[in-house]
Parts: structure tokens; C-alpha cells; sequence
């Protein structure tokens, strides 16, 4: 458990269970436990505030009040210590009421011995202090996602929401809490291509089709407008194989297929585009492998450099283009890399820059974005460079057919 003293909260009205659990603790070898107790609910409460403790056990019977409803206030305030509930015999809807509280375990009085004790209290230190590590990448992974100028959401096979970034958010018009766990086909799908969407992601779940490379297809916003979404989708799975969801990474291209029907009757440049992206997943030592998964499967150049513009993390298109391993060009200075690499910039616009490749001839547009580390240790900038060929033949075709 990495401390050779553990301090002890002990909640129980009788003092003679709180000298049972004092001496049961006092005949564990090779740590050393400090048991402090609380006769009382409020007194238990006032001890927690101090948040001096490795470990809480509570005794479920506390006078008026019982240890359940000091699990749940615990809880509710943000608790971060394990809590292991003392029951009595034959209480199991207590006990299971504990766990789905947020019990770390529970344990029956009269069957507690040295052994049991100790092995519970190690596990819930250990499972806590997981679950904070899990809680940490769970987070760093969602600001990652965040900094996308994309959708990314994630579905479970039952058709839920199992992730959104706030880019998602933003066009959806929902926050976060509104759309998690939300079935996605009832929700967020128009009802005239409901049922067609949702056929075709149960075949995707059950392995009877593929996945399109890209597609567009509408989404339905909170005020009932429709946007169009331009989607690369990506089927997640375990270690074993099993398919555990989808991970759609989608573009709001409303405004280019607005532009594309006006094109026909006025022959009007009505074109744009919006593109940036990055993503990962979710549980987690899940969530790193799918932030990668995610992060080579899009179309655009993504590098993640440092405050001196050394680049730390890049994506597969940065490798295909430049011919380059993922590890030569660590710690390379991304815009030698670029220049290196044939190259050149065209123009300045606003936060970005107009390129031209010349090996390939392909123009692209890149964007840069300063972020902050979640843990606030250096800052850095990401680089989202997507092409932009189409775009600039598409704007050009009026004039031609002016002409």
C-alpha cells in the first residue's frame, strides 16, 4: 500500500466494536495502523473535514441516523477516501445498497478477523488509488477531445452515448449531461432516417457490414434544426476481439452543402468548411489505446508540440507524407520538418496558414491551437493540418463555367 502507518476513521456509537477493530488492527504485521474514533454522526462528519485519513469504517447503526446516509453524504461532498460499511448479519439489501452508494466493501460484525480486515482495507487503498489514476486519463483524454474542431462521440452496441466531446456539444446545442447515456437514434437522429441509421449500426454490430469510409447524414439539434455531418466512423474492440462500440468522428458540413444546392441556381461560391480534430476513450487503460486508435484513423495531420515547438505526439498522415518513422521525427521541430519536406507557405489566415506540397501539388490549410497540459506542466500547441485540394477546385468552377 506503499505507508508503513495507515490512519483509521472508525464510526461506531459503541465504544467496545471500536476497541475490537482497534486490536484487530494492532495485530497486523508490517504496518501500523492509527485508529481514531467518532461516537457520533456530526463527530464523524467534523473528522473527515480534516481529510487526515487513509481509510473510513463505518458501523451501520449510528443512533437516529446510520452509516448509509453518512456513505451518501460522504459521497455527494467529494469524498476521494475509501469507505467500508460494518453491517450485520443478514443485512444483504444493506449491503448492496452500500456498494451502489460508493462503498469501497462491506463486512458482516461478528465475522471480522485480523486477516479479513486487513486484506479489505489493503484492496479498497488499492482500488481507490486505481480508479483515481483511471479518473486523471479519463480526464487529460477528454480535454484532448475537446480541442478538436470535429464531433467525436462514442455508442455502446445498446445504441448510447458513451462519449461527446464539446465540440459535439456545440452543435447538438446540448450540454454534456444532456446527451450521455441518451439512446443516440431517439435523440439526436431525424426521425425521417431514424429507422434506416439505426438498421444499418446494428449491422455494423453484428458484424454484417463495413464501415463507409465517409458519409454524410443529418443530426437533429435540441431546437429541432437539422445539420448535415460529414462522418468517418471506426468500430471499437477489446482485447479478445469483441466489438464494444463505435467511434464516430464527424464534421458539420451544413454550410457546404448549403453552398453545393445554391451553386446549381446561382452559380455562387457558397462553399466552407470546418476541420480540425483529436480524440481518444474511454475506460481506461482503455482510454489511452483508443485516444491513439482515434488519432491515426482521421485523414488529417495532427502533431502535438511542445512551448519550443518540438513535436511530442503526431499521427500516421504526418508519417505517410514526410516518409518519416514515428520515432525519427520525435523531438523534431515541426515547422523544419514541414519546410523540410517540400513545404511552403502561401499565405497567412488569421490563426493559420495557406500550404502548397510541392511534391504532390496538394494545397492544405493548417491551424494552430495553444493548449495546457492538464496537470498545468508546460504548455504546448496543436497543429491540425487538413487538405483543402477539393475545396479550392470547388471554388473555382464558377468562374469556369462563367467563362
Amino acid at each position: 500500500m506503499g505507508k508503513d502507518v495507515l490512519k483509521v476513521l472508525y464510526v461506531d456509537d459503541d465504544e467496545d466494536d471500536y476497541i475490537i477493530i482497534r486490536d484487530l488492527l494492532s495485530d497486523v504485521h508490517g504496518f501500523r495502523y492509527e485508529v481514531e474514533w467518532a461516537a457520533a454522526y456530526d463527530a464523524a462528519l467534523e473528522a473527515m473535514g480534516r481529510n487526515h485519513h487513509d481509510i473510513y469504517l463505518f458501523d451501520y447503526r449510528l443512533g437516529e441516523r446510520n452509516g448509509l446516509e453518512l456513505l451518501r453524504e460522504a459521497v455527494a461532498g467529494g469524498c476521494k477516501v475509501p469507505v467500508i460499511l460494518l453491517t450485520g448479519q443478514g443485512d444483504h439489501e444493506v449491503d448492496m445498497e452500500a456498494m451502489e452508494a460508493g462503498a469501497s466493501d462491506f463486512l458482516v460484525k461478528g465475522r471480522i478477523e485480523t486477516p479479513l480486515l486487513e486484506r479489505s482495507i489493503r484492496y479498497a487503498i488499492d482500488r481507490k488509488r486505481i480508479e483515481q489514476k483511471l479518473r486523471v486519463q479519463r480526464d487529460m483524454a477528454q480535454q484532448y477531445l475537446d480541442v478538436a474542431g470535429v464531433m467525436l462521440a462514442a455508442l455502446d452496441p445498446n445504441q448510447n452515448v458513451t462519449l461527446i466531446n464539446k465540440k459535439g456539444c456545440q452543435i447538438l446545442g446540448h450540454e454534456e449531461n444532456e446527451i450521455l447515456g441518451k439512446n443516440w437514434f431517439d435523440h439526436f437522429v431525424p426521425e425521417r432516417t431514424r429507422n434506416q441509421a439505426r438498421a444499418l449500426f446494428k449491422k455494423l454490430m453484428e458484424r454484417e457490414a463495413e464501415p463507409a469510409e465517409k458519409y454524410e447524414s443529418p443530426v437533429l439539434t435540441k431546437t429541432g434544426e437539422e445539420r448535415t455531418i460529414a462522418w468517418n466512423n471506426t468500430i471499437l474492440k477489446d482485447e479478445a476481439g469483441r466489438i464494444i462500440g463505435m467511434l464516430r468522428s464527424g464534421e458539420d458540413v451544413t454550410l457546404r452543402v448549403q453552398a453545393e444546392a445554391m451553386l446549381k441556381q446561382k452559380h455562387e461560391e457558397m462553399l466552407k468548411k470546418h476541420g480540425e480534430l483529436i480524440e481518444t476513450s474511454r475506460q481506461i487503460e482503455i482510454a489511452k489505446n483508443e485516444w491513439e486508435e482515434t488519432f491515426n484513423c482521421v485523414k488529417e495531420i495532427i502533431i502535438l508540440a511542445d512551448h519550443e515547438g518540438k513535436i511530442r505526439k503526431c499521427n500516421k498522415p504526418l508519417t505517410d507524407i514526410t516518409g518519416k518513422t514515428y520515432d525519427a521525427l520525435q523531438n523534431k521541430n515541426w515547422k523544419e520538418v514541414l519546410t523540410g519536406h517540400e513545404f511552403s507557405v502561401s499565405k497567412f489566415i488569421g490563426h493559420g496558414m495557406e500550404l502548397l506540397h510541392k511534391p504532390t501539388n496538394k494545397w492544405f490549410l493548417l491551424k494552430y491551437y495553444p493548449f495546457r497540459r492538464v496537470n498545468g506542466d508546460g504548455t504546448g500547441t496543436v497543429i491540425i493540418i487538413q487538405e483543402t485540394t477539393e475545396i479550392r477546385q470547388s471554388a473555382m468552377e464558377p468562374d469556369k463555367q462563367t467563362a
